[in-house]
């Protein structure tokens, strides 16, 4: 295998290293300082590649992966299976294409790029998508999918419109009791089930930080996941299970929903627009989260996210910061509290790893 990047670097076959003088770099000196085995001997290089802005990644024999300046979008896919190959873009820093060792591959390129891919990927074993997360249907008689239910519902605090419920078949006996609500528009809930790397990045940090809370996200949606209808969609759309309820997300790069679900959140895509600066936002409070709620096709539905969030020590405001890339010095976090500027809380985030969806809830949307 050979791959050039910044500097033209590139490696060779059986991981002999080729440059010329004046691009050393630490991505080299990275390649020069490689492990030894038990013998004394250099672990030899499976693959590597240099990218955008001194970026670079080197996957040992042993599938031992090391990177420098990767984004978090790309460092996630490199924990997520072990890499027979990879390529940086030398233009970007975030685009990628991954094989991996079972054939499947994961990738984010141009537009333009895509159909031709698609060709050349049909000489590859099982090519697929890449998606680091499965959603799994939730049985509406469980008493997960009822404490579900229930915080969405009684977390509903807009005065002007009725608190949403859940559907007739929740009401059964159970531990966890229901509200006594309007008519049921609650529809499906679906628990977002990741691999184990991308939840291991998570659980560090909440260990490092505490104060874990559930709580509520939502933003646009292109496509209809999880809508109860559109079977045509549904059977292009949907991993077919022997239940035939586990839904998976599309792989369309303008829905913010199923790119989020598919890796989870980053905050490089966070607009400085926001009232507490680029950060990840989320609320305890469902009727807050749900004016953040589009679609873009028709449904009768809306989706929300219900959140594991690592708090940490919050820093809490009553006034706008839109400028704020990180919470004040030892702080985790930001909360902005109910006042004269907000009419309900927000809890913001500024690590990509405080943050994992934990459910997507489908509810009615009139």
């Amino acid at each position: 295998m050979v791959t050039a990047g910044t500097g033209n670097a590139v490696v060779g076959r059986h991981g002999t290293v080729i440059y010329r003088q004046d691009c050393i770099s630490r991505g080299l000196e990275a390649l020069a300082k490689r492990r030894t085995d038990q013998l004394g001997k250099q672990v030899p290089l499976r693959c590597a590649s240099f990218g955008y802005g001194g970026s670079w990644v080197v996957v040992e024999h042993d599938g031992v992966v090391r990177s420098h300046g990767l984004t978090a979008n790309v460092r996630r896919a490199t924990l997520q299976q072990e890499i027979r190959h990879i390529q940086l873009c030398q233009t970007s820093d975030e685009f990628y294409y991954i094989e991996y060792m079972d054939g499947t591959s994961d990738w984010l390129l141009p537009e333009p790029w895509h159909r031709e891919v698609r060709r050349v990927e049909g000489v590859v074993r099982n090519p697929t998508p890449f998606s680091s997360v499965n959603l799994r249907r939730l049985d509406a008689e469980t008493e997960e999918y009822l404490k579900v239910c229930f915080r969405f519902a009684t977390s509903w605090n807009k005065s002007d419109m009725p608190a949403p419920s859940v559907s007739p078949s929740s009401v059964s006996p159970s531990s966890v009791p229901l509200p006594h609500v309007p008519p049921p528009n609650v529809q499906l809930v679906y628990k977002v089930q990741y691999t184990q790397a991308l939840d291991d990045l998570y659980r560090s940090y909440l260990k490092t930080v505490k104060n874990e809370q559930q709580l509520f996200h939502c933003t646009f949606r292109k496509c209809q996941i999880g809508d109860p209808t559109e079977e045509s969609w549904r059977k292009i759309h949907t991993k077919v299970t022997q239940s035939g309820e586990d839904a998976t997300i599309c792989y369309d790069s303008g829905c913010s929903l199923c790119e989020i679900l598919r890796t989870s959140f980053s905050v490089r895509f966070a607009l400085d627009s926001g009232d507490f600066g680029s950060g990840i936002y989320s609320s305890s409070t469902s009727s807050k989260a749900t004016q953040y709620s589009r679609n873009g096709v028709e449904s009768g539905y809306s989706a929300m996210m219900v959140c594991n969030v690592a708090v940490g020590k919050p820093f809490f405001t009553g006034e706008w910061e839109k400028g704020r890339k990180k919470p004040p010095n030892g702080y985790n976090s930001v909360i902005g509290v109910r006042g004269h500027r907000l009419s309900d809380d927000e809890i913001i985030v500024y690590n990509d790893d405080a943050i994992r969806p934990a459910y997507l809830i489908i509810y009615d949307s009139k």
